[in-house]
């Protein structure tokens, strides 16, 4: 193997291994957010329900 078809694998193999490193964390980001919006939606459902039975007595 020639030293530039070394470095060239070596470079892609870096490069795949941190991409898959980034998206996992991306993913994991996204999801953490996910769960804590339904969350607030949830909660915030709950109020909407609570004020319209206030509103409709």
């Amino acid at each position: 193997m020639s030293m530039f078809t070394t470095r060239a694998s070596s470079f892609a193999v870096g490069f795949a291994v941190a991409s898959a490193g980034g998206f996992y964390v991306i993913k994991e980001e996204i999801q953490k957010n996910h769960e804590a919006l339904a969350r607030e939606c949830s909660t915030l459902c709950d109020r909407v329900k609570a004020l319209e039975a206030r509103v409709g007595k």
